[in-house]
């Protein structure tokens, strides 16, 4: 618990408070929900116990990647969070993590943080780079600050594509699926 609550306050401060495990609970208390990052923290430990081999692991839409020399990428599709049965994109991996957050599928679960509203500007974002933990935290905190939250992904080595509910589409300079 210890090591979950650091990287929640690492988290916060990378993301310049966009990410917070301080949640509004039950009558508007704050209580601490690390799930939003837990999940990534978990899948990386159990991709650890993958080393030396091809593999995709795949949890609720997330993934982390790793292909041995001389093997060609995965092809991780980015569903279209207006569409489910179309893609987005198509990822090449070699190697690293694709998270994706937003409000088409579970709907107007992400909170705003300095608005103390419900984030509603993001249908889908999907981040990519090298750690599942923190591509899931960037695109969470993405989802929760809007369009304008591409900018926390500057420096720090995560790609993302992000869809806004009408359509328009957004991406980094480097994000590497065909769209």
């Amino acid at each position: 618990m210890a090591e979950v609550a650091e990287l929640c306050e690492q988290a916060r401060e990378r993301t310049g408070g966009w990410f917070d495990a301080m949640l509004p609970g039950p009558g508007g208390a704050p209580r601490w929900d690390p799930t939003g990052l837990v999940k990534g923290w978990a899948v990386e430990a159990a991709a650890r116990l993958l080393s030396g081999h091809d593999f995709c692991l795949n949890a609720g839409g997330d993934v982390v990647v790793a292909t041995l020399p001389g093997r060609p990428p995965w092809r991780v599709g980015v569903e279209d969070p207006l569409d489910p049965s179309r893609l987005a994109g198509v990822l090449p991996l070699a190697a690293g993590a694709a998270a994706t957050s937003g409000t088409a599928r579970r709907g107007a679960h992400l909170f705003d943080p300095y608005h103390g509203t419900a984030a509603t500007e993001v249908a889908g974002v999907t981040v990519t780079g090298p750690s599942l933990l923190w591509a899931d935290v960037y695109a969470t905190a993405v989802a929760a600050k809007g369009a304008t939250g591409l900018t926390l992904l500057s420096g720090t080595g995560y790609e993302a594509l992000l869809i806004e509910p009408g359509g328009r589409r957004h991406t980094t300079g480097r994000f590497p699926g065909a769209v």
